[in-house]
Order: C-alpha cells, then sequence, then structure tokens
C-alpha cells in the first residue's frame, strides 16, 4: 500500500524563464528524498505536460483544470512578465491572482541582476504583491536551485506547514565547504562545531544513536563517516568526503 503523502506544485512562470521552470522539476525529488521520514513525494505541474489539450481558452483551462488540484504555487519572474491573457498582464500574473483568490501558498522567486533588470511593468507587479506570499530573489539557475531546496525543507518540515505534515524534531541544513549554516530546526541541538576540513561535532542536550541519523545532500547524497563511532553519544563526530555538495541535510528518525 502506498504510504505517500504526495503535493502537488504548480510552477509558474513567464517564457524567458524555462529554464529555471525545467530546474525546478528537478529539484523537488531531492526534496521528498531528504524528508524520507515524512514520507512525502513533491509532484510537479506544468501546464505543457499536464494540461488537457482540445478547443477553448488555454489560460482558462489551466485555472479549471490544474489550479485547483495545486497545494502551493512556485512562480519565477526572470525579466519580464509574458503575454496578457484573461484580462491579465500575463499568463503568470493571471495564475499567480488565481492561487491568491483561492488562499493557496505561493512561493515567487526573481531574478535578480542589476545589469539586466526587470522592466517595468514586471517591477511594478512584483512590488505590488511581494508582501502579500512568500518573496525571494535568486542571481542564476544554481543559486535558484539550492534556495528553492532549503526553503521547501524548511517548509515541509516545519510545525506549522500550512500544507500538511508533522514536524521534524531534529533537522539541520548547512553547507560543509564554507560552515555556512542555513537552519537548525531542533529541539535538542545545542550546536554545530567545525573541527576541521569538512570535519564537524553535533552536540546533542541527550544522548542519540548516530545510527538513526539520516544525511542527504543536493545535488548529491555525500559520503561520510561517524568519526567517533556509532555507540550513543551527546556529541557525533561526522567527517565528509571531498568533494561533498553545498548544502547538507541530517535528520534524526523519529
Amino acid at each position: 500500500m502506498d504510504d505517500v503523502t504526495r503535493y502537488n506544485i504548480f510552477i509558474s512562470s513567464p517564457s524567458d524563464a524555462d529554464e529555471e521552470r525545467k530546474n525546478v522539476s528537478a529539484v523537488l525529488p531531492y526534496v521528498g528524498k531528504a524528508l524520507s521520514e515524512k514520507k512525502i513525494a513533491l509532484e510537479p505541474i506544468n501546464w505543457k505536460d499536464d494540461l488537457t489539450l482540445g478547443v477553448g481558452n488555454a489560460q482558462q483551462k489551466i485555472n479549471d483544470e490544474l489550479i485547483p488540484s495545486a497545494d502551493l504555487c512556485i512562480a519565477i519572474i526572470k525579466h519580464k512578465l509574458g503575454t496578457p491573457v484573461n484580462n491579465s498582464k500575463s499568463g503568470t500574473v493571471n495564475e499567480i491572482n488565481e492561487f491568491m483568490a483561492l488562499k493557496k501558498n505561493i512561493y515567487l522567486y526573481v531574478y535578480e541582476d542589476k545589469n539586466n533588470p526587470l522592466d517595468e511593468k514586471a517591477r511594478n507587479f512584483v512590488g505590488s504583491i511581494k508582501d502579500e506570499l512568500v518573496y525571494y530573489e535568486y542571481e542564476n539557475v544554481e543559486d535558484l536551485k539550492f534556495k528553492l531546496y532549503y526553503d521547501l525543507i524548511k517548509m515541509f518540515s516545519s510545525a506549522k506547514c500550512p500544507i500538511g505534515g508533522e514536524n521534524i524534531k531534529t533537522l539541520i541544513q548547512f553547507n560543509p565547504n564554507d560552515t555556512h549554516i542555513n537552519s537548525i530546526m531542533s529541539e535538542n541541538v545545542v550546536s554545530l562545531t567545525d573541527l576541521g576540513v569538512l570535519y564537524f561535532a553535533i552536540n546533542f542536550e541527550s544522548k542519540i544513536d548516530p545510527t538513526q541519523l539520516t544525511v542527504t545532500g543536493y545535488p548529491k547524497t555525500p559520503q561520510y563517516e561517524f568519526v567517533n563511532g556509532t555507540q550513543p553519544t551527546g556529541s557525533v563526530h561526522i567527517k565528509f568526503t571531498a568533494p561533498c555538495p553545498d548544502i547538507v541535510t541530517i535528520q534524526l528518525k523519529q
């Protein structure tokens, strides 16, 4: 029996962000893998792949067929809004407005490039809505992928996750290559200490079983070893093997 909870993620963007759209779809399976203890799967909804073909207004079909079944909208605006449709400034604008009208969650990612900024229409639209949804800026496709991966893990790990799921009591995300800790969401982690090159100590309030730690990464799972063994301990020493991915996620199985 399939006990995985599936969430439909609607991806919205003008055509100038097609590369970003494809990479958003590619990131989603890694989020599900990182949160394997929660038994969730994030399924991309892309109108180019999922819209029923036939006569009629394509944008209206998106509004009627795809958006109602979506749990979350990931919207991307790069330079322009796109082509006007359905009395809206563009398809992306129409889709964002539909999600807002349905009071569904929206994560908006906007390209930030001082040498090639948003055009006036896009800038004005973003300025008018960014306080009403979850808003981030990204510098390039890789930056978008890393931020999206982190943001979705943080969202689905939270006890306040607006679209369901139980809280993960121990979750740490950081970059072992520069010791930048993105997030520690935990009831029992005291600190994460840099002991040397790709070598860290995770200090807990009480003893835990290191074999119950799940270690994943993006864009790949890192190779690692528990230097001080696998007996219950209050300080787990973990050493990663180079090359190590820039995002590592550590969870404690409940």
